[in-house]
């Protein structure tokens, strides 16, 4: 049994010995903790993906509302009712989410708060449906064979049960292909969608399933009480639910549960302290819970639980099966791999490339150089599919780039390492062979994915092997000097298996030492017939490796032939040195 589960078992016996011994107070207490902890496990669901809402208590009064209407209006069964406000909370998620999706930082967290008031305040206008400010009453309690679940022990029970499978159905996401997805989308978004991740896709099903978790807790706030009014899904309600998810770790399952402890225990010891102090006492409240945000804010940045999380994500690996099937590299051929035909790119009125044509055969290794503002890193982002807005064509073995790029038959490293620093070298390495493998979410939660992951952990190990890194694949990719990271990133690149592979500067930043280690990687996948374009200051790795060699000068091509010929071409020393000599 993995530690997560230790912990949960742990966490469950715990509730029930509360809920079983301790006084009916304790367990409505324990109730209502364990409907706000959904809602802070919701805006975890949502800050795995890279996203931030200050008005998700909105989905939560979706869930409410829509539960409780169609139970009083329709008919319709309480659980059956639950059901439906969730999936209407989801689908209200992606409405807002496919016209918010695009939208970053501060822009999304405002659109969030505007969408969050404007739904509140909807749940006060429609006064016939809702009742107004005055409340919705009359309903009925969720019921198992025929006893109703609206005691204070058997609601504590149902919502911590719930809590705890959602943290459950988080933990297991989380170290899935789509846990390292979310990962990549919350901090490389470029490196995620040059392996194929769909950036918004994951951002909106994250929204949707934030908003199904929201949707649950407000389902059972309403079918608990029996009484609902909108004052609980403002504002304020959402300030809770950020609370939460913030004290205890916006990254971590568990530490939504931790960060509910804090919070509502916080508020009713509160509640029942400045009272009895006095009258006027109860108004310290919020100076109480902003002296908390600001401690934890200044001690413990990321939230009280990620660095257990850490701590227990360095224990865990996938079991390493069969790894995944190679498509096999070919010897060297005359094929042409890669065409690049009177390509253009225009940067307001500045031209950074002009006609710039040439061609990849299958087993070379094609340095492309050239002084400093000459287009090469432009040139690469048009191969590598970076800048899809250029004049002129780029084929793959004939076929458009674009559909090239999403059959994975490209793959790239960067010249400034892109990495999820918070997960481990093999984590990184795993994410480079998404488009080989179709597991989602369903698959994840529901284990289906266990001989995907064995097939891939299996070829994460040996390209970290190949790389030099095999013994590092548990550390923590912040732990890596630069020379390592590039490695990792090499490693990440081979296992999707690529027709060509993309090196971004390589050496840029690197010792000697590891400049040597990566000379050597290059040249040994070149003996095994990999076809690479290598972008590369250092003119002496460029002559040690390269098979051809294009040269750009001022976004044109001005040479274009085998090493040794281009480096006496007096074009190339007169853009290198402004002359002649042939010393370069």
């Amino acid at each position: 049994m993995s530690i997560e589960m230790r912990l949960l078992a742990l966490t469950a016996t715990l509730l029930a010995a509360l809920v079983v011994f301790g006084a009916e107070f304790h367990a409505s207490v324990l109730a209502t903790m364990g409907i706000y902890g959904l809602l802070g496990l919701s805006l975890v669901v949502l800050a795995i993906s890279g996203q931030v809402s200050l008005g998700h208590a909105a989905f939560m009064g979706l869930g409410a509302y829509a539960s409780a209407l169609l139970v009083l209006r329709t008919g319709l069964p309480a659980w059956a009712g639950l059901a439906a406000g969730i999936a209407i909370a989801a689908l209200a998620a992606l409405l807002i989410g496919g016209v918010t999706s695009s939208l970053r930082g501060h822009f999304l967290a405002l659109t969030t708060l505007a969408w969050g008031i404007a739904l509140a305040v909807c749940f006060r206008a429609a006064g016939e449906w809702t009742g107004g400010a005055s409340g919705l009453s009359g309903i009925p309690p969720l019921t198992l064979f025929g006893h109703p679940l609206n005691g204070p022990r058997s609601m504590a029970v149902l919502s911590w049960g719930c809590a705890l499978l959602v943290v459950f159905a988080v933990t297991r996401v989380q170290r899935s292909r789509v846990g390292r997805a979310l990962s990549a989308v919350r901090q490389q978004e470029l490196m995620a969608e040059s392996f194929g991740i769909s950036v918004g896709g994951m951002r909106l099903r994250a929204l949707a399933a934030s908003a199904m978790v929201a949707g649950l807790a407000g389902g059972l706030y309403a079918h608990y009480l029996g009484f609902i009014s909108p004052s609980p899904f403002d504002l304020s309600g959402s300030i809770k639910g950020l609370m939460i998810a913030v004290v205890g770790g916006e990254l971590s399952a568990f530490g939504a549960l931790a960060g509910t402890w804090i919070v509502e225990g916080l508020n009713w010891v509160l509640q029942s302290v400045l009272p009895a102090i006095s009258s006027s006492a109860s108004s310290l409240e919020p100076l109480f819970y902003g002296l908390l945000i600001m401690a934890v804010m200044r001690f413990f940045p990321e939230g009280l639980w990620t660095r257990i999380d850490r701590v227990l994500a360095a224990r865990w690996a996938p079991v390493a099966g069969d790894p995944l099937p190679d498509r096999g590299q070919a010897s060297t051929t005359d094929e042409v791999v890669l065409e690049v035909e009177r390509v253009g790119v225009a940067f307001g009125g500045v031209q950074a490339l002009a006609d710039v044509s040439f061609r990849l055969h299958r087993g070379e290794v094609l340095g492309l150089i050239g002084p400093n503002g000459a287009g090469k890193s432009t040139c690469f982002d048009v191969i590598s599919g970076v800048n899809p807005d250029h004049a002129g064509q780029v084929r793959l073995q004939g076929a458009p780039l674009a559909q090239a790029r999403q059959s994975g038959r490209l793959a790239r490293s960067f010249q400034h390492t892109r990495l999820l620093e918070d997960r481990s070298v093999l984590d990184n390495v795993m994410l480079g062979a998404f488009r080989r493998t179709r597991t989602g979410w369903f698959a994840a939660l529901t284990g289906r994915d266990a001989r995907d992951e064995s097939r891939v952990a299996a070829s994460a190990h040996r390209c970290l092997a190949q790389v030099g890194l095999a013994a590092h694949a548990a550390r923590t990719m912040s732990t890596l000097s630069l020379g390592e990271r590039r490695l990792v990133e090499v490693a990440r690149a081979l296992i999707a298996d690529p027709d060509v592979l993309l090196l971004d500067e390589p050496a840029a930043g690197l010792r000697r030492a590891d400049r040597s280690r990566l000379v050597e990687l290059i040249r040994s996948l070149h003996l095994q017939g990999r076809t690479i374009v290598l972008v590369e200051h250092d003119m002496d790795i460029i002559m040690a490796l390269a098979t051809r060699v294009v040269v750009l000068d001022r976004g044109r091509v001005i040479a274009d032939g085998a090493p040794a010929d281009v480096r006496r071409h007096p074009r190339v020393l007169d853009a290198y040195l402004g002359t002649g000599d042939a010393s370069c």
